[in-house]
């Protein structure tokens, strides 16, 4: 059996006044620095890293998810983020790139926001990254699908769905609800996959 591999928000914690320092370590992975969106204008995102995967926290997950891959490999790996409330399947970098299992991707994330949904009737979008968010550059799942072959490499945007809800500051009343239909839907998913 491949190991499940999933992290959170790996950057600095939250300081006042929505100001945050350090790196966000998705947006930074050695992959899709450039992208071209609609085939229109490149996007080229601006970073604090001299350089893509220059960060000592991307270094630690690229090594690590190498090491993964050349084994056994990866069968899975989710990115939890607030917020939004979106399970997000690659990719990030292109609204119209699919990767190659991408019917089962569909089938198991819609089937995973139906077992989240049970529980307190959260409501999540399903979709590409791109096409379902934005275009991103670098994304750690755009990068363990890519590189590292992850089977599924999915970014999980939790509660709240707006900011007009606190936003990344989830309310402590809603901490327990969120990790149970989390845990809810990974007890579905898991034996699926």
């Amino acid at each position: 059996m491949r190991p499940l591999v999933s992290f959170g928000v790996l950057f600095s914690p939250f300081i006042p006044f929505s100001f945050a320092l350090g790196v966000k370590i998705e947006f930074l992975l050695p992959r899709h620095e450039e992208i071209s969106q609609n085939g229109e204008y490149k996007l080229i995102i601006a970073t604090e890293g001299l350089a893509a995967g220059d960060t000592p926290e991307n270094k630690v997950l690229v090594a690590f998810t190498k090491t993964l891959a050349a084994g056994k490999g990866i069968k899975l790996y989710v990115d939890w983020h607030s917020y939004g409330q979106y399970i997000l399947t690659p990719y990030g970098y292109s609204c119209s790139a699919q990767p190659a299992n991408q019917a089962r991707q569909s089938t198991l994330s819609k089937g995973l926001a139906t077992k989240i949904a049970a529980s307190y009737g959260t409501k999540f979008t399903v979709g590409g990254g791109c096409a379902a968010l934005y275009a991103t550059t670098g994304d750690s799942t755009d990068y363990i699908t890519d590189v590292s072959k992850a089977e599924f490499a999915w970014t999980i945007e939790l509660r709240p769905s707006s900011s007009a809800s606190n936003g990344f500051v989830l309310a402590a009343s809603q901490i327990l609800p969120t990790a149970i239909e989390q845990w809810q839907g990974m007890l579905y998913l898991l034996p699926t996959m």
